[in-house]
């Protein structure tokens, strides 16, 4: 769930990220960071999305033979 909350969050930089390279190469550096972010973030949601789907058909399987 943590890892799903990033596709909300704004990426910033603190103020000594890189302190030897020029404004343009930390801006860089940061969207490449920032796409990765993405990229593990919409993988995260997806398996949270997949696990809540397999624990509702379980609850419903069960909730099912129960009653039967």
């Amino acid at each position: 769930m943590i890892g799903a909350i990033i596709l909300v969050s704004p990426l910033k930089a603190p103020a000594d990220f890189e302190p030897t390279k020029s404004e343009n190469e930390r801006q860089e550096l940061v969207q490449i960071m920032r796409d990765a972010e993405i990229k593990w973030a919409k993988r995260s949601a997806w398996a949270l999305l997949i696990l809540l789907v397999v624990i509702g058909i379980i609850v419903g399987t069960i909730i099912g033979v129960l009653r039967s």
